[in-house]
């Protein structure tokens, strides 16, 4: 699942999520949009503190999108 997802799921703004994970707003907006790839320790954070929804491989590109 996409981090994008999983915020709207559950009606968590980036700033809401941002002070669970211990980041600045801005940087899980980027994230939510694709503007930016986490760190290893980051998307191992994310993946914990979403109980596994979001995981390191949900920031990969899709092959699809990498063929655009």
């Amino acid at each position: 699942m996409k981090l994008d997802q999983y915020l709207a799921d559950r009606k968590l703004t980036d700033a809401a999520f941002a002070a669970l994970v211990g980041m600045s707003q801005s940087q899980v907006n980027r994230l939510r949009r694709g503007l930016s790839q986490p760190s290893w320790d980051t998307a191992a954070l994310i993946e914990h503190t979403t109980g596994g929804k979001v995981s390191a491989a949900d920031f990969l590109p899709k092959h699809d999108e990498r063929a655009a």
